[in-house]
C-alpha cells in the first residue's frame, strides 16, 4: 500500500525540485558546442545524485514509519542521519547504473519510436 505513495512522492520530487536544479546545473556546465551524449550523461549524473541524496533519507523515514505503525520503534531521525553516509553511496551506485543501462536507453527507444511514428504520419498527410 505504501509503494504508490512512494512513487508519487519520487515523481513529484523529480518533476519539480530535482528537474529545476538539474537543468540549472547542466546549463551551467554544458555548452552549446557539447554533444547530445555529454548533455544526457551529465543530466543522468545530476538527477541520480540529487534523487539518491533525497530518497536515501526519505526511504528511511518511510520504512521506519511503517515499522512504527506495525508496533516497532518510531522514526529516529538521529539514527537515520547517522546511517545516511553508509546507505547513500550504495543507493547512488545502484540508481546510477540502472538509470544508465536500463531506464535511459528504454526511454530513448520509446521516444525514437514515437517521433518516427509522428514523422511517418505527418509525411503521409
Amino acid at each position: 500500500m505504501i509503494w504508490p505513495f512512494v512513487f508519487v512522492v519520487a515523481f513529484l520530487l523529480a518533476t519539480t525540485l530535482v528537474s529545476k536544479i538539474s537543468n540549472f546545473v547542466v546549463r551551467r556546465y554544458i555548452g552549446p558546442e557539447d554533444s547530445a551524449n555529454a548533455y544526457i550523461c551529465y543530466n543522468i549524473i545530476v538527477n541520480v545524485l540529487l534523487m539518491s541524496v533525497i530518497l536515501s533519507f526519505l526511504g528511511g523515514v518511510v520504512g521506519e514509519s511503517i515499522g512504527g505503525l506495525l508496533g516497532g520503534p518510531g522514526v529516529d531521525l538521529g539514527a537515520l542521519a547517522e546511517n545516511w553516509p553508509r546507505i547513500w553511496p550504495r543507493n547512488f551506485c545502484i540508481a546510477f547504473w540502472v538509470e544508465m543501462l536500463v531506464a535511459q536507453p528504454a526511454a530513448r527507444m520509446v521516444m525514437v519510436r514515437i517521433h518516427t511514428k509522428k514523422m511517418g504520419h505527418s509525411a503521409d498527410a
